[in-house]
């Protein structure tokens, strides 16, 4: 691997095509941060069940399911998961077009991420809390751009990293291109009570 498959940031003086509206950025920053699930550093995380599910059981009727429908993170040829602690993200971003040189391509939705847990063989949880946790980060410290590809589609490039990794080989944990929309699904599967929507609508009158 290069040094520009390792050190190089995909979203570092690179312009957005489009901007978020405040109900997108509210209602995605509120899930993915504000209420993060499973997240023992947010005070105000959200379950399941807070969302309106019947318990926190993640292969409930119509949440798993439903999820798959709008993003498969199991499926390698498009999102891979690296929990061996003696490899990198950074050794499988060519694999997925994540190298600086191809990360211009926006068409498909693809991601490459470390994960500090060990992942079952069908564990499609594992990956999604995975998933949620890098959004998060990346949406908390900025660490992304807004992009359209070719078919006229919103996506958001990610790119988290661990700031206190001295060995560059070792400082990016995920890149992750996703569609705008796919992100918005995800949100208003498992938010059944209508929650961000409610608090966003309040705000909206207040402003």
């Amino acid at each position: 691997m290069g040094d520009e498959t390792r050190k190089n940031s995909i979203i570092k003086d690179i312009e957005d095509d489009y901007m978020l509206t405040i109900e997108e950025y509210y209602i995605l920053y509120s899930f993915f941060v504000t209420y993060a699930m499973r997240n023992n550093q947010c005070n105000k995380s959200k379950n399941f069940k807070d969302y309106g599910w019947d318990n926190n059981l993640f292969n409930q009727k119509g949440l798993k399911s439903e999820l798959q429908k709008v993003i498969n993170l199991k499926d390698k040829k498009y999102f891979i998961f690296i929990d061996d602690v003696n490899k990198n993200a950074s050794d499988y971003f060519g694999v997925l077009g994540l190298t600086y040189s191809k990360s211009k391509n926006y068409e498909g939705e693809r991601g490459v991420l470390k994960s500090y847990n060990k992942i079952p063989k069908n564990g499609y949880l594992e990956c999604f809390l995975c998933f949620l946790k890098h959004i998060r980060n990346c949406l908390a410290h900025g660490n992304y751009i807004l992009k359209i590809n070719s078919s006229g589609e919103k996506m958001i490039i990610f790119e988290d990293k661990n700031i206190k990794e001295n060995d560059e080989n070792k400082k990016m944990t995920a890149r992750i291109i996703v569609k705008l929309e796919s992100l918005l699904q995800i949100i208003y599967i498992i938010d059944k009570k209508g929650i961000l929507a409610i608090e966003n609508n309040k705000i909206a009158v207040a402003i």
